[in-house]
């Protein structure tokens, strides 16, 4: 009847399914009076029927798919947006290097037992056992030295150190699978073994603390732990199919070394390949000295400021990683003073927390006042990669001579450009108050009388 009435009054209109029709044929509409979603991907409503109960549209489904157990089990809770933006790009790329480096690992084990005497017939087990105690011996060793050199640099050029590892982990397993070659001579193994140990030591304090800064970029609702779990899940998942290519390659080309050394080089080509696409596709709004000299390199020539997508992605992660100076902030005090005259003239130009002095023996050596700021440390690296640029572009012989005085200008050019500088720097996302900027811990006090008065650049 209803069906019967819609047709003559709308012939060219199809019936609204979600009327529904009473005992008494009065139409009564279906509302929908809530919406909601689990992470922005699993979507359903809310109606009402006509005895006034809420119940699930129809159209609306509880269950499940496939898709929707793996984000659940491999990815971070409330993806995309509990992540930063590069978060899957470089999850991908770095899955396919972690899989290289899972199977040429395993191709490379075969070094790494013949090293340690296994399948030797005159080997004993006290000679065994020695040899690789002695590996890890010199692993724990390289652990230690690594983290007391280098430990202070990993947050500061995490990409760089990232892709160092990887380049450090494809060397250590080069000379493990050249073992088996020079077996003949006992002594030189032991020594390959070790150094292969030294260098996946290294490999190891590199790629975890690293790992830690990235999951610190990529977290962006205080969900390290779960960024960092999922990871590892993933990890994990990659290290079995890894562990299972590898059983049926071992099965395959066990005795085949030509092949075994072919296949091991694509590995690592493929391993490097994928490493260098990861890090260039992280976009890390933090500033370090080399996205803090991209940035002023492009701002003296624009006068723009870029956002941090265009800067990180010229940022070198290949050698050479710095130009000819090195900016060396927090030293002590009496490396940038010797009387007090150089105190007055070393004055920084943006605040008043800081030293600066000429370039000397390739390094603008830079004085941090107890009291200084991030922002404060941010003004100081911007004065001195002014004045490397203003050293760069002055002849060899008028650089000793004119050095304080190309202080003054690149603290001049500093001034004149923080204002613009810093909006710019903020409207593009920025964090100023969080830099990589690499400080030491060395901070001094000085008597503002000697220097002079210094008002400080907002």
């Amino acid at each position: 009847m209803l069906d019967t009435r819609f047709k003559r009054y709308f012939p060219n209109e199809r019936p609204n399914t979600a009327l529904v029709s009473s005992e008494r044929t009065q139409v009564t509409m279906v509302k929908a009076i809530a919406t909601e979603s689990y992470g922005g991907y699993r979507k359903r409503s809310y109606q009402t029927d006509p005895d006034g109960s809420i119940q699930l549209h129809p159209s609306s489904s509880s269950r499940l798919h496939l898709w929707d157990h793996l984000r659940d089990i491999f990815l971070p809770q409330g993806y995309p947006d509990s992540v930063s933006p590069d978060y899957i790009q470089y999850q991908a790329w770095d899955t396919l290097q972690a899989f290289c480096s899972g199977v040429s690992g395993s191709l490379a084990l075969q070094g790494v037992l013949k090293g340690a005497g296994v399948g030797d017939s005159s080997a004993s087990i006290a000679a065994t056992t020695a040899t690789w105690l002695l590996r890890d011996g010199v692993g724990m060793l390289g652990r230690i030295g690594f983290a007391w050199m280098k430990g202070s640099v990993l947050d500061c050029d995490a990409k760089k150190w990232r892709l160092a590892a990887d380049v450090t982990n494809d060397f250590a397993i080069a000379l493990e699978a050249t073992i088996p070659l020079i077996s003949t001579v006992p002594a030189l193994s032991i020594v390959l073994f070790c150094f292969a140990s030294l260098a996946k030591a290294m490999v190891g304090v590199a790629g975890a603390a690293t790992r830690a800064a990235l999951t610190l970029h990529q977290a962006r609702r205080e969900n390290m732990a779960d960024v960092a779990a999922k990871d590892g899940s993933q990890e994990t998942l990659v290290n079995l199919f890894a562990l299972i290519i590898s059983m049926l390659l071992t099965y395959l080309i066990t005795n085949n070394t030509r092949i075994s050394l072919l296949l091991l080089v694509l590995l690592c080509c493929v391993h490097l390949y994928a490493n260098t696409c990861a890090v260039r596709c992280l976009v890390m709004p933090s500033l370090n000295q080399a996205r803090l000299r991209l940035l002023l390199e492009h701002f003296l020539n624009t006068r723009t400021v870029a956002p941090p997508s265009a800067i990180n992605y010229k940022e070198p992660v290949w050698p050479p990683w710095t130009s000819g100076i090195e900016i060396c902030l927090g030293v002590p005090l009496h490396e940038v003073i010797y009387s007090i005259s150089d105190l007055r003239r070393a004055r920084g130009a943006l605040n008043p927390h800081y030293l600066i002095s000429p370039p000397a023996r390739g390094r603008v050596r830079v004085v941090l006042h107890s009291q200084a700021s991030a922002q404060d440390i941010v003004q100081a690296s911007v004065q001195a990669h002014l004045l490397v640029a203003y050293w760069e572009r002055t002849r060899c012989v008028d650089r000793q001579k004119e050095g304080w005085q190309l202080v003054d200008q690149s603290g001049a050019e500093a001034c004149a450009i923080w204002s613009d500088l810093s909006h710019g720097l903020e409207f593009q996302g920025w964090r100023l108050g969080a830099s990589l900027l690499h400080a030491d811990e060395w901070r001094a006090q000085w008597d503002a009388k000697l220097i002079g008065t210094a008002d400080k650049v907002e």
